[in-house]
């Protein structure tokens, strides 16, 4: 039996948006081998035929005391598992399990699903980056990205070798089934827009917060909810501003919830301010279910909706464009809005579907498990 071994920094983004390749995996007779912390889907994991190797990172950390002992562990666990094909993904799986999986002489397969502010801007933080990049991926038998944009960075900037092997996939793609298209909903109560994100700075959440007090002063009917709750360490810099805006009737706030899809379907379109993104999954999912969307004008957004048709676009610095956008879309006739998410659904369906990113990973893990025979 072949073996297929995942590495990535938190299970939840593997069961989320990866269960199909791992059902697909299993169908195919493969034993399937996961290295991941716990963070509650662990079990869920199991429940797919999953062997699962709980290891803790410290995903922002830069203690290379940790990190030494994180790629010891990754050099273990390889050995232990002796898979046929490693999958990474994320910077420090890529980069400590690439390397690990090279000195075994492994074929690994790296998925890059976004860069930081750190490394698309300047200093000794890119420079630092760029050469952790470049180690985790020197060799591997095939990087994924999830944008035009990324990949050609990545390739320019030297962190790919020459001759490496790339391939474009759409994101993670969506499950157009777990997804689906949802009637648009009344505006008898008014129009509520819908953020599902952690409030930070690389969410654009200052923004978003003052969005939405100037579009409520202008028009009271529109609301926002918030689904996500807080990023780590960020509760202090906008609990004030969240309260006072829940007291305005301007939002509806929420912690993390493991099913959004409610939200999708009782919203009227997404509002979606990120900084940087690979390939947005949550613009995915709200045109899935037929719902407009209103995002950064940046690449991993962009790609998902055509301009205009599925949703509107604005510029990612400018608070006064990105109320502008939303005040276009709040304008529009309710028979405009509704067409535009019947749009949304359709492109995302043409072009998103995940069944598209299962067969590529298929085929490059088939292919390289036979090469290794």
């Amino acid at each position: 039996m072949k073996r297929v071994l995942i590495i990535a920094n938190n299970d939840a983004g593997i069961y989320l948006f990866r269960r199909e390749l791992l059902v697909a995996l299993d169908e195919e007779g493969f034993e399937i081998h996961i290295i991941t912390p716990d963070t509650g889907f662990t079990a869920r994991l199991l429940d797919l035929g999953a062997v699962l190797h709980v290891t803790d990172i410290d995903r922002r950390g830069t203690n290379p005391l940790h990190d030494i002992s994180l790629y010891r562990s990754y050099r273990r666990l390889i050995r232990e598992v002796s898979p046929d094909v490693i999958l990474t993904y994320t910077i420090k799986p890529i980069v400590y399990g690439g390397v690990a999986g090279r000195k075994a002489h492994i074929p690994v397969l790296a998925t890059i699903t976004g860069l930081t502010s750190a490394m698309l801007g300047g200093g000794p933080m890119k420079l630092m980056l760029k050469s952790m990049y470049a180690a985790g991926l020197k060799g591997a038998a095939c990087v994924f990205f999830q944008n035009r944009d990324n990949m050609n960075f990545m390739t320019s900037s030297g962190c790919l070798p020459r001759n490496a092997k790339t391939a474009l996939l759409p994101g993670s793609g969506v499950d157009l089934e777990d997804y689906d298209s949802v009637p648009y909903p009344s505006e008898e109560d008014g129009l509520r827009l819908l953020a599902v994100c952690r409030l930070s700075e690389k969410k654009g959440s200052a923004r978003l917060l003052d969005m939405i007090r100037e579009v409520h002063s202008r028009r009271p009917d529109v609301t926002l909810d918030i689904v996500g709750g807080y990023e780590l360490g960020c509760e202090e810099k906008y609990k004030a501003v969240i309260d006072d805006l829940v007291g305005r009737g301007a939002v509806r706030f929420t912690d993390f919830v493991s099913d959004v899809r409610p939200f999708y379907a009782s919203c009227h379109a997404l509002v979606h301010p990120t900084v940087s993104e690979g390939m947005s999954n949550v613009v995915q999912e709200a045109c899935a279910t037929a719902r407009p969307v209103i995002t950064s004008d940046i690449p991993g957004c962009r790609e998902i909706y055509e301009p205009g048709k599925g949703g509107f676009g604005f510029a990612v610095d400018s608070l006064e464009d990105m109320i502008e956008t939303v005040m276009r879309f709040v304008e529009m006739s309710r028979e405009e809005r509704e067409q535009m998410g019947r749009n949304a659904r359709e492109y995302v369906a043409a072009h998103f579907d995940r069944r598209i990113v299962i067969k590529s990973y298929m085929e490059e893990i088939k292919r390289n498990c036979h090469e290794c025979v």
